[in-house]
Formats: C-alpha cells, structure tokens, sequence
C-alpha cells in the first residue's frame, strides 16, 4: 500500500498545547505521504488527486500508543481470566514453544490488528516467543504486514525446551540469536513502520560486565529501546536496581510494571528518564502490585500498555479508564476515611488521556514524530463518530470527556497509520496473510481459529500441574 494525498474535512480535531493541555476546535487535516502538512479551517488548494474525507460529525484524535503488550498471544485468548501472574507463567508465557512458525506469524499479524481495530497505531511488542530462527523471522513479518507502528522488542529469556514428561528449559540465549538480532535490525521493516527494540527477561543470568557490554553494544548500534518486566523482589525480576546499580538507567529503558517500587527506585528512574508501561488490568487481576500510572512522581515518567489481550481487549482506552478509576478510588478512601468529603475527582480525565498518547510517544522515544496531532509529525490518526449512541452529545459538549469516559471501540470510524488507511468505515481493511494473499478480516478469522484449534490441542497433552512444579524446579537451577 502506498500513502496519497488526503484531506480531512471539517473535524473537530483534539490538539495538544503547552504542558500537555489539551484543546479541540473543528478544522481540517491534509495529509501527504506519511506526514500532516497542514492543520487549519477551509482548505481548498489540496492536489486534484487528494482524496477528500468529510469529517463533519466526526473527532479526529492521535492514534493511541501501546507500550506494552505480547502481541504473538492472539490464539491464547480466554485462559487467563482467572489467573495469577504464576498461572499465566506456564499456560501463557512458556506455551509460544507450542506454535509453529506460521502460527506466531498469525499471531503477530490479528493481534496487531485487533490493536489498530481499537485505534492503537503504535505497540512495543515484547517478543519472547523465539523457538527457533523461522519463529523470530515470523514476529517481524506479522506485525509488518499488519500496518501497525511499532518497536518490536525479540526477547532474551527462558524459554520451554520440553513439556512432557517433563518441563525443562532451553538456553536462554542461543548461539543464533544476537547475529540474527542484528541482521534484522540493519533491515527496513514495514516501511520503515516497524523499528527494533531488545526485551530481557534474564537479567540476573548474566554476569555485570556481559550485561553492560550487551546494553551499551546495542545502544551504538541504534537499538531504538530496552524493555524489561519489573514486578519487584518478591516475584524475582527486579531490573531496575541491576539497571540503576550499573549506571544504565537512561531514557531508552522502559520498565513494564514497575509495581512494588521503592522510593530510591522511584527517584532513580525519574532523574534518568527511563520510563514505565503501566497494564492496570493484568497489574490488579494478577496480583503485580499497586499500579504506578498516576503516583505523583511517576506521572511524567509513565504510559500505558496491554500487555496480554489474551487475557483482556486490546483498548488502550479501556486501560486508561481503568486506571483513572482505580486512581480515583484509592484517593477518595483515604479522604473519606479522614473524615473528608471529595470536592472533585482526581487526577483530572485528560490525564488518562495523555497516558494513552504523549506519553506514550516519550516512552518510545518518537514524540517529535507521534502522540499528537501536528504539521510535521506522522499521520497516525484516529476518526470517531460522534454521533453514536455512545457519543452523542457528549462528542460536542466535551471532547476529550467524550473519549475517555464513554467511547468504544464501535465508535472508531476509521484509524490511520503512517498516512494509509488501515480501518474505515468501522471495518479493518485487508491485511497480508503469511502466506502472502491479502484477506479481509472475517477470512483471516477463520485462519487464526485453526491455528487456535491446533495449537490447543497441544496444550490438552500438559498437566499444568506438574508442569508448574517443574517450571519453579527449572528456575531455581537457570
């Protein structure tokens, strides 16, 4: 797909301002190539061939930003929705040894979609789903073709070697793996859409001066950002004293979690400018901790994730309300266990909204390219209809209360990524298949029940049980 010329007419268009403050006013967008190009009321003078949108009854907001999420977890949808972080480790996290390489292309591919469905445009994909060399090529691939944006992050990590009769655990960082890392990232990927990243999940594995010669080696190569799972001392990943003790927190660290924090932790993180991904859901359904998204200290330093659509939807929306309602909650207990009444919520909606778009753009390091709406920056744009029984009148009293408070996912006319259309008219357009044929989506539906079905019947050989015990085994000998 190639991006033309294109003219938004007659929007009302969500803008950001100084400190982050947020205003609307009804304009239009002309879009050429991958970049906006002007922002302003009437204009009349596009190229003959632009094509025109008319957005009149429509907000037009930036594309969400995803910090956080094992998109590869597609067809492991529904298991999780009573499980615990220990649970989810052996029936989520270890079972991508049961796809086979079409399998988490699939993955890769339908979970990207179903986040640009809910008007995400970017995702860091953190990518432990390595079984062999066709299944990191195949993680690449399923999110190029799926037109997202996105920093994708092949993790260095444990990963199941066996499950019967026994669990048991492969190397955690085969020979192959960091000369195929960085062959990739010497490569243009989607168009340049998908950059690369390096997720870690075995910090304590490696020695002090092996793990500061990978970060800094990495960083002169240009590895966009390094991510790693931070759930405190009592769960056995705490990176971010590692990180802080070897002088490596910096701004292209981002911490995912980063619940049970101390507060020299909290105070190192900010005066590096690393940054958070707060998941509210998985954060307080699976037993992580406190979320951190609106800790006074953090706020600037946090954004917001999925991380497992296998166990919720892919709406960052949906995360920034559950956030803000969780944040909201805990203040007004305390108030009203002092005795006091609230006298207005707090922290203030538009906050929930930014979570969900500048900050998103710091945490990745693009904010001078997306998260807003800008001459200048990249055409990742979002189309809402504000005159669904949702949205209506709430679209035309407050905008960004419109959003935040009340939208869904059927309210999303159209999402754009890097100039090109990827949803319109409220229907996901065709994607690629791995197989290379372009699909609409209820063909690609069928595509991933099969591979759920066969991945599944996989997963019906595992006593879980044993497994678990195996896997707490294998940890405590790694």
């Amino acid at each position: 797909m190639t991006a033309q010329s294109i003219l938004l007419k007659d929007g009302v268009i969500i803008e950001h301002g100084a400190n982050d403050t947020l205003s609307h006013r009804t304009a239009d967008i002309l879009v050429d190539g991958q970049v906006i190009t002007r922002i302003e009321p009437n204009i009349s003078d596009a190229a003959a061939d632009a094509k025109v949108v008319d957005c009149q009854n429509k907000l037009i907001s930036p594309g969400m930003i995803n910090t956080h999420q094992h998109t590869w977890q597609t067809q492991l949808k529904g298991r999780h929705a009573n499980h615990v972080l220990m649970t989810y480790m052996i029936t989520g996290n270890f079972a991508g040894s049961l796809y086979a390489p079409r399998d988490l292309e699939l993955g890769q591919l339908c979970g990207a979609l179903e986040n640009i469905d809910a008007g995400t445009t970017t995702v860091v994909d953190h990518f432990q789903a390595i079984d062999s060399e066709d299944h990191f090529r195949a993680g690449a691939d399923g999110l190029a073709k799926s037109g997202i944006r996105a920093v994708w992050c092949p993790a260095i990590v444990s990963r199941a070697k066996t499950w019967l009769p026994d669990f048991t655990l492969k190397e955690i960082q085969p020979s192959w793996f960091m000369p195929l890392f960085e062959e990739y990232l010497a490569k243009k990927k989607g168009d340049g859409r998908v950059l690369q990243g390096l997720a870690h999940d075995a910090v304590a594995a490696f020695p002090k001066e092996d793990f500061i010669k990978l970060i800094e080696d990495k960083r002169r190569l240009g590895v966009q950002l390094f991510t790693f799972h931070a759930v405190g001392k009592m769960y056995g990943a705490d990176p971010i004293t590692t990180l802080a003790d070897y002088d490596l927190l910096a701004p292209d660290i981002l911490l995912s979690h980063a619940t049970n924090m101390t507060e020299e932790q909290m105070d190192k993180v900010v005066a590096s400018g690393a940054k958070i991904s707060c998941t509210p859901s998985t954060e307080l359904h699976m037993g992580l901790g406190e979320i951190t998204v609106f800790r006074d200290k953090l706020t600037n330093s946090c954004s917001l994730g999925i991380d497992c659509h296998s166990f919720v939807s892919g709406s960052i929306l949906s995360e920034a309300r559950q956030a803000l309602g969780w944040e909201r909650g805990q203040r007004n207990v305390k108030l009203l266990a002092a005795g006091e009444l609230p006298e207005m919520a707090s922290p203030p909606m538009y906050a929930a909204f930014n979570q969900a778009t500048i900050q998103g753009a710091r945490a990745v390091g693009m904010e001078d390219q997306i998260g807003s709406i800008a001459v200048g920056k990249k055409a990742d744009l979002v189309i809402w209809d504000a005159m669904s029984p949702s949205m209506a009148p709430v679209a035309r009293h407050d905008p960004i209360a419109a959003l935040v408070m009340h939208s869904t996912i059927r309210d999303i006319d159209a999402v754009m990524v890097d100039g090109i259309f990827r949803k319109d008219n409220g229907k996901l357009l065709p994607a690629e298949n791995p197989e290379g044929k372009m699909k609409e989506w209820s063909e690609l539906a069928i595509d991933l029940m099969d591979s759920y079905e066969s991945i599944q019947a996989e997963c019906d050989k595992i006593d879980y049980g044993k497994a678990m015990g195996d896997m707490f085994k294998a940890w405590s000998s790694h």
